[in-house]
């Protein structure tokens, strides 16, 4: 299956991209990750996606912004391809959650870790 999803930890969910993705692939790994957090109790989440092994982005910007939800706090990728970084940052200008991108596997997920902890402070002084 090009795209699988996995709970890193509470709050953090990732799609895991193989191959060439398709606009059905990306809206399988939403519906993953939002059911994981729905499962979790979770309200707000940073979307993780690892394209390690992805062959090649889908390079349909508005499936992009269909795919983001507003539970989504971040979206951290972990070493997508130059194509890829382009798309994302297209994506990043047309949507209000920060979009950052990684090619160290522990920078990304120390940073997935640091986004939920100050988001969700952040939501706890709101209250």
């Amino acid at each position: 299956m090009p795209a699988t999803t996995e709970r890193i930890a509470l709050g953090m969910y990732c799609i895991c991209l193989n191959g060439t993705i398709t606009a059905d692939d990306l809206y399988a790994g939403r519906d993953g990750v939002e059911a994981l957090a729905t499962v979790d109790g979770i309200d707000r989440f940073v979307m993780m996606v690892d394209g390690t092994v992805m062959q090649q982005p889908l390079f349909d910007v508005p499936v992009y912004r269909h795919v983001i939800t507003k539970r989504m706090m971040a979206i951290l990728a972990l070493n997508v391809s130059y194509s890829g970084m382009v798309i994302g940052n297209i994506v990043r200008q047309l949507v209000s959650i920060p979009v950052h991108f990684y090619d160290d596997r522990q920078q990304w997920m120390a940073e997935a870790a640091r986004c939920y902890a100050a988001c969700n402070q952040f939501h706890l002084n709101m209250q």
